[in-house]
């Protein structure tokens, strides 16, 4: 937990482990409940101008990883972050244990945190769940204070719910040369006044890029697809919601990205699932160069 002014964290490498249930993610609650979750790294109020610097957070308990909580003028750099992967048809499979006792039914409808599942919360086959949550994940407030500017610079993240989620944060925040693969949820979730420069993600379990806000206004996007092949419940390469984007999509290699992903814009699809309301996307700037089309909202 990290709060002071000038605080730095560098070189440690973490594996997390305890939560329960382990084996489910999110499709039991968040926390609360049956749910007690078991974080990584935290940069917290009244911290200033903290740096986490070459650290390594391997989650093997639902939780974050890394997250951000009404600090200030935060960097993270050169930081590694993996979780684990699970199908539901290995949970189906199950014959004890929570979900078995709960008859496979989940704490949600149609939708959890990247997972579709039924009507009635039933876990459907051929999903893959996230067992942690967000990778590098910044909140909008701690105790009234909202959270201020945040640069994440040359991280990689692997196997968690979101790798880089910028977008509840209010500030304007800048991603860099970082890297996300095999989340289930977003790659990149992003808002207002949030910055991508030379990042890439695939779309193998969910939408590479996430910007599910109406709201939202004026982010900036470099973003390149790696190899989305092979992937499972997942149509969608990227959602753009709002106002005065300006996002270019380009592929390390067109081959590797299949043409039947999407980009939407305007959309409640995948991670923006939750918003209750959703007004037209206005004012975008795409430049596509990859073999996904563009499938424009009202």
């Amino acid at each position: 937990n990290v709060t002071g002014s000038g605080a730095v964290l560098r070189d440690f490498e973490i594996t997390t482990a305890g939560s329960m249930p382990w084996g489910y993610g999110s499709l039991f609650g968040i926390s609360g409940g049956v749910v007690r979750k078991m974080n990584g790294i935290r940069v917290g109020w009244p911290a200033v101008g903290a740096k986490i610097i070459g650290c390594r957070v391997h989650m093997r308990a639902m939780g974050h990883a890394i997250f951000v909580q009404g600090a200030s003028d935060t960097l993270i750099k050169d930081c590694h972050v993996d979780g684990l992967l699970r199908p539901t048809d290995e949970i189906l499979a199950e014959t004890s244990g929570l979900a078995f006792d709960r008859g496979f039914k989940t704490s949600g409808r149609d939708y959890v945190e990247g997972v579709r599942v039924g009507p009635d919360g039933t876990i459907l086959p051929g999903e893959m769940v996230s067992l942690s949550e967000d990778g590098i994940r910044l909140y909008d407030k701690y105790n009234g204070v909202p959270t201020g500017p945040t640069t994440i610079r040359h991280c990689t993240i692997v196997r968690m719910r979101r790798g880089i989620c910028t977008g509840i944060g209010p500030a304007a925040d800048t991603v860099s040369d970082c890297e996300v693969r095999d989340c289930v949820a977003a790659g990149f979730n992003i808002g207002t006044g949030d910055t991508l420069v030379n990042c890439r993600a695939d779309a193998k379990y969910s939408e590479a890029l996430s910007c599910p806000y109406s709201t939202s206004k004026n982010a900036r996007v470099e973003l390149t697809i790696l190899d989305s092949r092979g992937g499972l419940a997942n149509d969608l390469l990227a959602v753009i919601n709002g106002s005065g984007h300006q996002v270019r999509l380009g592929a390390l290699n067109k081959a590797h990205v299949p043409a039947s992903l999407e980009i939407a814009t305007g959309s409640r699809r995948g991670y923006a699932f939750y918003q209750k309301t959703m007004e037209p996307a206005r004012d975008l700037k795409i430049e596509n160069k990859t073999p996904a089309r563009i499938v424009p909202g009202p």
